[in-house]
């Protein structure tokens, strides 16, 4: 399944398998974000850069952030958030 995610630290969303926690840009903290990938697709480029605008925004950020409950239950937690 496809997550959306933004990066605070470079300021950049994702389209991620999984329910990632670390940037692989940068390797900054991400946060998962509500909206569906397929969603995403839908919006013209103005929106996008809208949405963009919105996940800059701390307030705003919190507000379209998922909160994936079963991390702290998977292999790579447990590991001290490392995969491989």
């Amino acid at each position: 399944m496809i997550y959306m995610h933004y990066c605070s630290k470079c300021k950049f969303l994702h389209m991620l398998s999984g329910h990632r926690t670390d940037c692989p840009g940068c390797g900054g903290t991400i946060t998962e974000l509500k909206i569906k990938y397929s969603d995403y697709l839908d919006m013209n480029l103005k929106e996008r850069e809208d949405f963009l605008k919105k996940c800059q925004s701390p307030d705003s950020l919190q507000e379209i952030t998922y909160v994936y409950k079963k991390h702290k239950f998977s292999k790579w937690y447990k590991k001290g958030g490392k995969r491989g």
